[in-house]
């Protein structure tokens, strides 16, 4: 057994997918099959109730989840402890992010770090992926730091937190659009009139305007929803029926000509954060990075 083994067992447990968190970790779909085969024969238990279109955690691998966190977590912190005695090897800056690493300017902002710090041995180890999965990995250790939505965070007090951005909501759909011939801002209530792409249920984007739609006993006729921002857009690209809303930020036009942006009459915000747990020490080099946050 070994961590990566670990990483990959919880990563499949948390999506419900192999082929999911190959991708996410990076690796083929065969071979984290084989590790987590691997896994259980070396365990003498089966992990994973494998149906024809879902992936269940069997007794065992719910037992052997709990014990898995704790296990990459410790590796952290020992990791953390040893570091002083490392000065030669890499200092290594884990961060978890929504999917906004290229579309708000978080490389732009590692790069610039990199090149301020002038270290020769950081390295910036990123995880993207949705708001529930990042959170987990702060949770476990496996991130340190996290850009995450905070509309929705719970327990603030057990986390440190410093601002980042502030999404302002927009109405995005093709140009034929009926909507697009709208001059004024355009109300919840005349979108309950047409279909709507939303991002799927596990962001923050998909809570924040469903919660929207049901805080005012207003029907959203959701159609479908995706991951990620690009295939949404592009869904709407060629369709001149549906809108969605989504972070102004988030709409490339130059990607999109036949998109149109539309304001709401009552605006919906979203406030992202660079996030930490209170509780969990950071490297020295991460330290620097949290403190240096809104400098760089």
């Amino acid at each position: 057994m070994n961590t990566n083994q670990l990483r990959y067992f919880i990563a499949v447990a948390d999506y419900k997918s192999f082929s999911i968190a190959a991708f996410e970790c990076f690796i083929s779909q065969s071979s984290i099959s084989k590790q987590i085969k691997a896994l259980e024969e070396e365990l003498d238990v089966i992990l994973f109730e494998r149906k024809h279109t879902s992936i269940e955690l069997t007794p065992a691998g719910k037992a052997f989840y709990a014990y898995a966190q704790k296990a990459i977590s410790d590796y952290k912190d020992l990791q953390l402890t040893l570091e002083e005695y490392q000065s030669s090897l890499q200092s290594t800056i884990a961060i978890g992010s929504i999917p906004i690493v290229s579309s708000y300017g978080v490389s732009d902002i590692i790069a610039r770090f990199t090149k301020k710090v002038n270290q020769p041995n950081i390295c910036f180890d990123v995880h993207e992926s949705s708001q529930g999965t990042i959170m987990k990995a702060l949770q476990a250790g496996v991130v340190t730091i996290a850009l995450l939505r905070i509309d929705n965070l719970r327990d603030l007090e057990c986390y440190d937190m410093k601002p980042f951005y502030k999404d302002t909501m927009v109405i995005a759909c093709h140009k034929d659009h009926v909507l697009a011939k709208e001059k004024n801002p355009i109300s919840l209530a005349e979108l309950s009139k047409y279909d709507c792409y939303l991002f799927d249920p596990n962001s923050d984007l998909n809570r924040i305007v469903t919660h929207t739609f049901k805080k005012n006993s207003i029907r959203l006729r959701l159609r479908g929803t995706t991951t990620r921002h690009k295939i949404l857009l592009g869904i709407l690209s060629n369709n001149t029926n549906s809108y969605t809303i989504i972070p102004e930020r988030l709409v490339d036009m130059s990607l999109f000509p036949d998109l149109i942006m539309l304001p709401l009459a009552k605006p919906i915000t979203s406030e992202i954060a660079l996030v930490k747990d209170k509780n969990r020490k950071l490297n020295r080099i991460t330290s620097t990075f949290w403190n240096n946050w809104g400098k760089i």
